[in-house]
Parts: structure tokens; C-alpha cells; sequence
């Protein structure tokens, strides 16, 4: 199953990253691949669409999502994300704070799409 791709909804491309239920090892491969996926896009032109639904994380991991959104900051124009759990949220929001990128976190897939159309 593909975990990195672009699709297009109602006239918009969005990158979708699906990081649910992966290991711990698939994680930080999905991490390099999207990495240089996002690199090769115009700067401030990508609007991500993340599934962290039942992520498997540790220190390590965070480290990692959080030096993938530091090389990719330039890239990336928002991000909604749908699957965290309440504190998982509660983090995420808290993180998002620190970075210039606008970070949604939303119930549902359909909700994180539907918020990625009205970014400007």
C-alpha cells in the first residue's frame, strides 16, 4: 500500500501521509521517503494530509517528526492531521506553536480535506 502520494480533491493537491499503524522502523522509513518527495516541490506549495491513526511512538520517533517537520518547514503550506487521540492532539497543537507551519488536527479525514481547501 502506498503511504506517500498526491491526490487530488475538488481541484487541490494534497500530499497524504499515512503513518497509521505502522512499526517503528516503517515509521522513520516513511519519514525519508516523504522527506525527499516534499523536497522536490515548489517552497510553500504543499498542503499535507497526515493519518496518525494508532501511530506507534517513543522519544525517538518524536525526534524524528519533529526534525522531518524542521527540513520540510520551507515545503510544506499547512498540514491536517486526523487520527491523534485527545493528548496526542493536545501535543501536537502545543508543538505547532513553535513552527510557522498551520497544523489542524481534525476528527476525520473528510474534515482535514475539507479545511485544506480553504488555505491560502
Amino acid at each position: 500500500m502506498k503511504r506517500c502520494y498526491f491526490t487530488n480533491y475538488k481541484n487541490r493537491n494534497i500530499l497524504t501521509l499515512n503513518f497509521s499503524n505502522l512499526s517503528r522502523k516503517d515509521i522513520f522509513k516513511l519519514l525519508d521517503e516523504s522527506r525527499l518527495f516534499i523536497s522536490k516541490q515548489p517552497k510553500n506549495s504543499v498542503l499535507s494530509l497526515i493519518n496518525i491513526t494508532n501511530l506507534k511512538y517513543d522519544i525517538d520517533t518524536v525526534n524524528a517528526f519533529k526534525e522531518y517537520i524542521n527540513n520540510t518547514e520551507n515545503y510544506v503550506l499547512a498540514s491536517a492531521i486526523f487520527g491523534a487521540s485527545f493528548f496526542e492532539g493536545m501535543a501536537i497543537e502545543k508543538f505547532s506553536q513553535s513552527i510557522s507551519i498551520p497544523i489542524k488536527i481534525c476528527k476525520s479525514e473528510l474534515e482535514a480535506k475539507s479545511w485544506l481547501l480553504n488555505v491560502k
